[in-house]
């Protein structure tokens, strides 16, 4: 009993890990998205502003 008492919490936690885990690599994988189209963003509004600065010259 104790054993099966045991091996079910052990089975608990590695499942809470694994979650843990997932979960973390997933609001990392959402951070880099963000990130990756803050920068596409950035770029394309410096782009357009000079773009539009060279037309007012």
């Amino acid at each position: 009993m104790a054993v099966a008492v045991v091996f079910g919490v052990a089975d608990a936690v590695r499942v809470g890990v694994r979650v843990a885990v997932a979960v973390v690599f997933g609001v990392c994988d959402g951070v880099d998205v963000v990130v990756g189209v803050g920068v596409v963003v950035v770029f394309a509004v410096s782009v357009a502003v000079s773009v539009v600065d060279d037309s007012w010259a």
